[in-house]
C-alpha cells in the first residue's frame, strides 16, 4: 500500500516537469556602478566692501554727578523736619530745624548790649560836642585877655578827654554790633540750609536721623545729590584701555528701561590702573532731565567705532576651517561652482567678520559648505537677505 502511493506521487511530480520545461538559470548581475554624486544645497551671501564698526560693551553702574551731605553747624535736639527722602531741594530751602529757645535768648541779649551801647555813644557825643562848645568859649575869653592860659588849658582837655570817650563808646558800639552778628550768625546754624552756585535742584538722597535725636555738631542730617546729569562709571582692562576715551560718544541701556537707548560722553578715564583690580576707572557723563534713571542701576555701554577705510567683509557663518585653517567658498553664479579660498581675518562684530587677504569680491557661501569640496557644482545658491 505504501509502496503504491510512493509511486503516485513520483508520477505526478514528473508530469509537472514536463509542463514546465527545463529549467531556466539565472546570469550573475555585474555589479552595479557608483551613483554621481548629487550637488548639494547652499545658501548665499555677498561680500561687502564698506566700513566696519567695531562693537565693544561694558558693564557699569549709575552715579551721582554730585551728592554730598549736610550737616547740622550746630548742636541741639532736631525739631523739625522740612523735607524727606526723595523730595526736590532748592540752593538756600531750610531742610530741617534744632531747638533754639537758648541761642534766641543770646540774640536778644547782644540785641539789648547793641541798644546800651548805642545810647552811652549818644551821650558821650552830647558830652564831647559840650566840651567843644566850652573850650571855642574859653578860646574867646582868652583872646580877650579875660580867661587865663590855665582855664584855657583845662578847657582843651576836658574837651580831649570828652573826644576819647566818645571814641570809646563808639568802639563799645561797634564790637556789640559784631558780638550780635555773632550771635545771629549761630541761631542761623539752628536752622539747616544747604546752597549750592548753580539752580539745578537737587534730591534728598538719605535721610540721616530722626527728629527728636539730640545732634553734635558736624553730624550728617540728610545726603542730597545731583541727578539731573548722572555718571556712568565702567572699569577697563588693560586689552580694552583704548577702546574708550574722553570725547567719545556711546550708547546707554538700562534693563529697567528695555528697548529705549540713552547717549552719554566719556568725560575723564584714570591714568592708572588700580594694583589690585588691575582695572581703570572710566567716567561718563548721561544727561538725565527727565530724571528716569537713579542712582546705582546697573547699564550696559556700548561704544562703536567706524573704521577709516572700507574693508572685505563675509558674514560669520560664512568662516569654515580645513586643515585648522581659516577658509570661505566663493561661489560662481555663472557656473554654480565654488572655489575655496584661504583668507585672513581680522576684527568683528556682531554679523560680519573683517577678511584682511585675499581681496575678495561676489558672493560667499553661508550656509551647505560643510561637505564641500573646491570646484564642486552645487545647487539652489539662495540668497541670503
Amino acid at each position: 500500500m505504501k509502496k503504491n502511493l510512493l509511486l503516485f506521487l513520483l508520477a505526478i511530480v514528473s508530469i509537472s516537469l514536463w509542463f514546465q520545461g527545463p529549467p531556466q538559470f539565472s546570469q550573475p548581475t555585474a555589479p552595479t556602478s557608483p551613483t554621481a554624486r548629487t550637488a548639494p544645497q547652499v545658501t548665499i551671501s555677498e561680500v561687502l566692501f564698506a566700513p566696519m564698526y567695531t562693537v565693544r560693551t561694558f558693564s557699569g553702574s549709575l552715579e551721582s554727578e554730585e551728592q554730598f551731605n549736610v550737616s547740622a553747624r550746630a548742636a541741639g535736639t532736631l525739631q523739625e523736619l522740612q523735607v524727606d527722602i526723595g523730595d526736590r531741594v532748592r540752593s538756600g530751602q531750610i531742610l530741617a530745624n534744632l531747638e533754639d529757645s537758648q541761642q534766641s535768648l543770646v540774640v536778644a541779649q547782644a540785641s539789648a548790649e547793641l541798644m546800651v551801647a548805642i545810647a552811652n555813644e549818644d551821650d558821650a557825643a552830647s558830652r564831647a560836642q559840650l566840651a567843644q562848645v566850652s573850650m571855642e568859649r574859653v578860646r574867646s575869653l582868652h583872646r580877650q585877655n579875660i580867661t587865663s592860659s590855665a582855664e584855657l588849658d583845662q578847657a582843651e582837655a576836658e574837651w580831649e578827654a570828652q573826644q576819647a570817650r566818645l571814641r570809646l563808646a563808639q568802639a563799645q558800639v561797634e564790637l556789640k554790633r559784631l558780638a550780635l552778628e555773632q550771635a545771629k550768625l549761630q541761631h542761623s546754624y539752628f536752622t539747616i540750609t544747604a546752597s549750592w552756585n548753580d539752580g539745578i535742584p537737587r534730591v534728598v538722597e538719605r535721610r540721616l536721623v530722626q527728629r527728636g535725636a539730640y545732634l553734635a555738631s558736624g553730624t550728617p542730617v540728610f545726603t542730597l545729590a545731583k541727578i539731573h546729569t548722572l555718571t556712568a562709571t565702567v572699569f577697563l582692562t588693560q586689552a580694552d584701555y583704548y577702546a574708550l576715551n574722553p570725547g567719545d560718544a556711546v550708547e546707554i541701556t538700562v534693563p529697567t528701561h528695555p528697548g529705549e537707548i540713552f547717549h552719554g560722553t566719556v568725560v575723564r578715564k584714570a591714568p592708572a590702573f588700580d594694583e589690585l583690580s588691575r582695572h581703570a576707572r572710566v567716567e561718563i557723563s548721561l544727561p538725565n532731565p527727565e530724571q528716569k534713571l537713579q542712582p546705582g542701576m546697573f547699564v550696559q555701554v556700548r561704544w562703536r567705532s567706524e573704521s577709516e577705510h572700507p574693508v572685505y567683509q563675509v558674514p560669520h557663518n560664512a568662516i569654515t576651517y580645513r586643515n585648522g585653517r581659516p577658509a570661505i567658498f566663493l561661489f560662481d553664479p555663472n557656473s554654480s561652482t565654488v572655489q575655496q579660498v584661504e583668507v585672513h581675518t581680522g576684527r568683528e562684530d556682531a554679523r560680519m567678520v573683517e577678511v584682511l587677504s585675499p581681496e575678495i569680491s561676489g558672493f560667499v557661501i553661508v550656509a551647505g559648505h560643510e561637505r564641500l569640496r573646491d570646484g564642486d557644482t552645487v545647487s539652489g545658491g539662495q540668497k541670503k537677505p
